[in-house]
């Protein structure tokens, strides 16, 4: 749908797990969901992510911490997806135009959209933004590969981890660490951190198939994501170690 490469973990329940360590499932479906996906929560529980209505349309939506949803459209286009937000209540995502294009977008605190292009990209999707406003994402090039970006102050960074053949970026914290996944010449998956000099290091979980980074707490200990092991299972480990 939105992805090249889908989030295993397709799932409407997300895991609260209180003081006392005691998990309760909660699903969290939008009123008139039929198919519903959480990509993102924050400290105070607050989510985004999507959902497809009984007449196939897709949006995004926030649920806050009282449980209530907003529906998240780009003005004037049915195909919206919410894919990071920040602490100040920014939103960034991707919708499908009219033309067929993937767009990024940011929605920010006041409920104002704007668009997110990479220049001369065939398509483009923002994945994250982080306090300071630092946006990364993915695009796809004239050729169909797709490569990481950083947005910061207006100006876009590619991000390609040497030796890939596509790079994507999905999560940034406060000291513009950047994780996500990258693609090498036999097609398989690997995690990356991306520190903030611009230096990489590859994340593999021991014994894995292949290993995707999705996301980095703000002080860069934990990293989460998941990984395919030797028997093609998808497992989500709380901590992917570099």
């Amino acid at each position: 749908m939105f992805l090249k490469k889908v989030f295993l973990s397709i799932y409407v329940l997300v895991l609260l797990v209180s003081q006392a360590s005691a998990a309760n499932f909660v699903t969290i479906d939008p009123p008139g969901s039929v198919f519903t996906e959480v990509w993102d929560v924050d400290e105070d529980g607050q989510m985004v992510g999507l959902f497809v209505d009984t007449s196939g349309a897709v949006h995004g939506f926030l649920r806050d911490d009282d449980g209530d949803f907003t529906t998240l459209d780009f003005p004037g286009e049915s195909r919206t997806a919410a894919f990071g937000m920040n602490e100040d209540g920014d939103i960034v995502g991707a919708f499908i135009s009219s033309a067929g294009a993937f767009r990024g977008y940011l929605r920010d605190s006041s409920g104002n959209f704007s668009v997110i292009d990479f220049p001369g990209a065939a398509g483009t999707q923002a994945w994250d933004v982080n306090e300071d406003g630092q946006i990364v994402g993915d695009y796809a090039d004239n050729n169909g590969n797709f490569h990481g970006y950083l947005l910061e102050n207006g100006n876009f960074t590619t991000i390609d981890v040497p030796g890939a053949t596509e790079t994507l970026a999905r999560g940034i914290n406060e000291d513009g660490e950047i994780v996500g996944f990258y693609i090498d010449a036999n097609g398989v998956d690997h995690g990356f951190l991306r520190d903030e000099d611009g230096n990489f290091t590859t994340i593999d979980v021991p014994g894995a198939a292949s290993t995707n980074a999705i996301g980095i707490n703000e002080d860069g200990e934990e990293i989460v994501g998941y990984y395919l092991d030797t028997n093609g299972v998808y497992n989500a480990p709380r901590n992917l170690d570099i």
